[in-house]
């Protein structure tokens, strides 16, 4: 049916020019009859390839009867107006892709592109489906130029959604961005800015609430990979709270009350079937650590009853999982929650967002926000991911953890069954727990045109995750050619010996152990003869895997972030060849790190000690928090420079 009507509006794209626009009643002169070229002013230095000059978001909840008994819940409209600013911008939009979300059906749409010389014409469209699965408009935008602008109009039908968070900032500078909500007065609605210190205004008329908000000048999004940019765009949030002054508030708590019985409630043959299942599992008549048992349990479900359907095509119910040895994401999450209420172990709900979206605020409802679900063990005070088959107790995926989620568990209060719901802080395994280990033992052979190097990588935590989700993926390469990849040697000139690992995958007794990798090798590219000089090539040893230091900055009002804290360890030995000296040992003493309240929170340390003809060298880097802001952002930009700086490390040997 979406596909018919898409269709049906192509058609009426392409002979738009014969017939009358349709004029949008909340977005006034905004679509204009005859078109003409709005004013811009190009921002000052570096000229962008595209500035919106004006993007409009409308929810309509004021709806005619007809639309409401179909089950819209309101129409959404997104005007924007695009200026196309340089013969490069022209030259590269070449279409439009305009999302239609789940629950949002098209409605109706228009679009056209203008000219300097004062001509315009429709734009045509066609249908598509997005890789995530989501349908979308494609407007083709052929023969731009620069100087003309691109400008359309798109309403859509949202069903079953009282609340969201709209965006108004992009990649773009944008000149004006509006945001507009309708609704029957008798409806109270909750708006929550984010990034801004603007206040809505409100109008009433007619029986009618009218939120607007209303921005200038808003600059584009920064590009950097050292920050996730959608927490910190400016966008406004919104939220039914109450149907009318009577009706009961719309909370986290009403909502979390729903969802605890959706996922834990569970009838009399179900229990009976977990029981019986429970049974011949042999290693609950063992006696263990509550977090190993919590492993034990996690990784016995996720290779027994892996997820195979979706919640749509496969079973929900435990008896049926439990027999098929098949489960769905829905599913999962009511078998793992209820093997640990029948082995007595406390277990909440933990729903949040992920940290490169929008988090969830307690004060705004916006069930969306809570897509990801986590078991939390209050006892131990983290979490596990029921639907993530790559990850294990204590770890979640990182990008979970660290935020704010929506907690809901069952209490006894006056000998009464309750539910509770507040607002927690995902939990993110410390950094002690994630790292990367390097030691490696060099010398060079008889001839010195050649480095030997012994090297034993550890890798804990969610490196360890990385490595075995990487050697489960056939697509990822071989083993050889992954642990080959990992090696922190110049890949130019060298070979490789021979390599071994252990616990590259899950297994029952591991409870995160960390990934071994084993590895002899040789690299002629890290030995360069200068005249009566030796110099040894230490670079990528003391470097690798580091953040990336050529990375671009975020901008100095916004934060440096990871996605989980870790430090880095170098253990190098080197064998100093008969009859040479390093001439160079005090380049070797490095410290630069921040400290607060005596902790060190993130640094990087170098020192050395030679004894007779070996030296040893020991680095450590650590980063201790996901964020850093203010004087520890500057710190983590000085360590940036200095592994720039150390990428190019040399042992400089001289004839003694």
């Amino acid at each position: 049916m979406k596909k018919i009507l898409l269709l049906a509006a192509c058609s009426m794209l392409v002979c738009i020019s014969s017939t009358k626009a349709q004029i949008n009643n909340y977005l006034k002169d905004t679509w204009q009859e005859n078109a003409t070229l709005d004013n811009i002013a190009p921002p000052m230095g570096q000229q962008p390839s595209y500035i919106i000059v004006s993007n409009i978001i409308a929810r309509d909840f004021n709806l005619p009867s007809s639309l409401q008994y179909a089950g819209v819940a309101h129409l959404k409209t997104f005007y924007r107006r695009i200026h196309i600013n340089t013969t490069a911008g022209a030259d590269s939009l070449t279409q439009l892709v305009l999302p239609i979300e789940a629950d949002e059906k098209f409605h109706y749409i228009q679009a056209r592109s203008i000219y300097p010389d004062g001509h315009s014409n429709p734009l045509k469209m066609e249908p598509a489906t997005m890789t995530d699965g989501r349908k979308a408009i494609v407007l083709l935008t052929p023969q731009l130029q620069a100087g003309c602008q691109v400008e359309y109009d798109l309403t859509v039908k949202v069903y079953d959604s009282y609340n969201g968070i709209d965006q108004l900032q992009s990649a773009h500078p944008c000149q004006s961005a509006t945001f507009i909500l309708r609704a029957p007065a008798k409806q109270q609605f909750r708006i929550q800015y984010y990034n801004s210190a603007e206040q809505i205004n409100t109008v009433e008329e007619n029986n009618v609430r009218v939120y607007i908000g209303s921005f200038k000048n808003i600059p584009p999004i920064s590009a950097s990979s050292l920050y996730f940019p959608t927490p910190h765009l400016l966008s406004v949030g919104f939220a039914l709270y109450k149907e009318d002054k009577n009706a009961t508030p719309l909370t986290w708590q009403q909502w979390g009350e729903q969802a605890f019985i959706q996922y834990v409630n569970t009838d009399r043959f179900e229990v009976k079937r977990l029981e019986k299942e429970l049974d011949k599992w042999p290693f609950l008549r063992q006696r263990m650590p509550l977090p190993a048992l919590i492993y034990q349990v996690e990784h016995q479900l996720k290779t027994q009853y892996p997820i195979s359907a979706s919640d749509e095509e496969g079973p929900v119910d435990i008896a049926t999982m439990l027999r098929s040895k098949a489960t769905t994401p829905y599913g999962m999450i009511r078998l793992m929650a209820s093997v640990y209420y029948a082995l007595g172990i406390r277990c909440q709900l933990l729903f949040t967002s992920a940290r490169d979206e929008m988090p969830i605020d307690t004060g705004l409802l916006v069930p969306k926000l809570a897509h990801n679900v986590l078991l939390y063990f209050p006892d131990v005070k983290l979490a596990l991911a029921p639907t993530e088959p790559n990850t294990r107790f204590p770890f979640i995926p990182p990008m979970w953890g660290n935020i704010p989620g929506v907690r809901t568990r069952d209490t006894l209060i006056n000998n009464q069954s309750k539910i509770l719901t507040d607002i927690i802080n995902t939990p993110l395994p410390d950094y002690t727990r994630n790292n990367i280990s390097v030691e490696a033992a060099l010398r060079l052979n008889t001839n010195t045109d050649s480095v030997q190097l012994q090297c034993t990588q550890t890798f804990g935590g969610y490196p360890a995750t990385t490595i075995r989700q990487l050697v489960a993926t056939p697509k990822a390469g071989s083993k050889e050619e992954i642990y080959a990849s990992l090696l922190p040697i110049p890949y130019a000139g060298r070979g490789v010996y021979s390599q071994e690992s252990t616990q590259d995958s899950w297994s029952a007794g591991n409870m995160n152990e960390p990934v071994t990798i084993r590895t002899r090798a040789a690299a002629a590219s890290m030995i360069q003869h200068n005249g009566k000089q030796l110099l040894i090539k230490l670079g990528d040893l003391l470097t690798n895997q580091s953040p990336r230091h050529e990375l671009l900055m975020p901008p100095q009002e916004l934060p440096v972030e990871m996605a989980f804290p870790f430090y880095l360890e170098r253990r190098i030995t080197f064998d100093i060849p008969n009859g040479y000296k390093v001439t160079n040992l005090s380049s070797l003493n490095k410290d630069l790190h921040e400290e607060d309240n005596g902790k060190q929170l993130l640094g990087y340390k170098m020192s050395y000690r030679q004894e007779d003809r070996q030296l040893h060298i020991f680095a450590m880097e650590w980063y201790q928090r996901t964020s850093w802001e203010g004087k520890s952002k500057d710190t983590f930009r000085r360590i940036m420079q200095l592994i720039s700086e150390l990428k190019a490390s040399t042992l400089i040997l001289e004839k003694e």
